[in-house]
C-alpha cells in the first residue's frame, strides 16, 4: 500500500525516528507489516481515542530512545572487541566459531563466522586439525566450566590461549569465549630483560673480585718497589723485580678493564 511505501521512505531517511501509523485500512496484515518495517504502533482511524493515541505516541518516543541507546551501546562494545589488540572468538559447545574479531581473522584468514568453521580446523594450535584434544583449553573449559590458559608455538610466533566459559542463566555452559594473544614480542623482551639482569649480576660479581684483586696487586707492587730500591743497579735481583713490576702493571690494566665492564670505573678516552 501507499502507507507502507511512505513508511519505507521515512525509515530509510530517518531510521531513528519513531513512527505511529494511522490508516483507514482495517487489514490487520498491513498493520503487522508496518510494525515489522519499523513502526512503533498501528491504529485504524475512528477506532482509537485521543488519550490512548497520545499515550501510544509517548511510548513510541521512549521506546525509540531506548532502542537507539541500545544500538549505540552495542556498536560501541562491538567496536571495542573488533579493534582490540588480541584475537577474540565466540564458540559454541562444539567448537564452532560463531563470532570473531578482525585481529583473529587477520592471523587466521580461513576463519568463517556463524558456525561455518571450527576453531581446531581454522586456528590449529593444540588440536591442529585433529579435533578437540584433552590438552586444549577450550575442551577443558567445556568440560569443567573453569577458565584455562595455555601457550603454543606456530612458526616463529608464540600464542597464548585463554578459554573462558559462557554460561546461561541456569549456569549451564552455552559456549566459550576464546582470547588469543600473540606473546612473541613479550617473550623476547622478557628474555632480553633476564639476560640484562644476568649481565648486571655478573658485572657486580666481577667488580667485587676486581677490587679484591686490585688490593692484592697494590701490596705486590709496593713490596716489589721497595725491593727494587734496595737492590744493586746491575744485579739479577733488580731485573727479576722489574719483571714482577711489569707483570703487576699488566694485571692492574686487566683489573681496570674488568672494573669498566662492571661499570664501577669511568672509561678514560685518550687519543691514539
Amino acid at each position: 500500500s501507499q502507507g507502507l511505501s511512505a513508511l519505507n521512505r521515512l525509515k530509510g531517511e530517518f531510521p531513528d525516528l519513531p513512527v505511529v501509523v494511522i490508516t483507514g485500512n482495517e487489514n490487520e496484515q498491513i498493520g503487522a507489516e508496518a510494525v515489522k518495517k519499523g513502526a512503533q504502533d498501528y491504529f485504524i482511524k475512528g477506532m482509537v481515542d485521543g488519550r490512548y493515541l497520545a499515550q501510544s505516541i509517548a511510548y513510541a518516543i521512549h521506546r525509540q530512545e531506548y532502542e537507539t541507546r541500545l544500538k549505540q551501546s552495542e556498536t560501541k562494545y562491538r567496536n571495542i572487541i573488533e579493534h582490540i589488540g588480541v584475537g577474540v572468538a565466540l564458540l559454541d559447545h562444539e567448537g564452532h566459531i560463531l563470532e570473531s574479531n578482525a585481529r583473529l581473522r587477520k592471523w587466521f584468514p580461513g576463519i568463517k563466522n556463524n558456525g561455518q568453521s571450527k576453531c581446531h580446523d581454522s586456528m590449529g594450535g593444540f588440536c591442529d586439525g585433529k579435533g578437540m584434544i584433552p590438552e586444549c583449553p577450550v575442551f577443558r573449559t567445556l568440560n569443567d566450566g573453569n577458565v584455562h590458559r595455555e601457550t603454543y608455538c606456530r612458526g616463529f610466533q608464540t600464542f597464548q590461549l585463554l578459554a573462558s566459559p559462557l554460561k546461561s542463566g541456569s549456569d549451564e555452559i552455552d559456549g566459550v569465549i576464546l582470547i588469543k594473544e600473540d606473546i612473541t614480542e613479550r617473550l623476547s623482551m622478557e628474555s632480553k630483560l633476564r639476560q640484562a639482569q644476568k649481565m648486571e649480576s655478573l658485572g657486580t660479581l666481577s667488580g667485587g673480585i676486581a677490587h679484591d684483586f686490585n688490593n692484592i696487586l697494590t701490596a705486590i707492587e709496593g713490596y716489589a718497589a721497595l725491593i727494587s730500591m734496595n737492590a744493586d743497579k746491575d744485579s739479577q735481583l733488580k731485573e727479576d723485580v722489574s719483571e714482577i713490576l711489569n707483570a703487576s702493571h699488566r694485571a692492574s690494566d686487566l683489573v681496570g678493564q674488568i672494573l669498566t665492564f662492571s661499570r664501577k670505573a669511568d672509561v678514560q678516552k685518550v687519543p691514539i
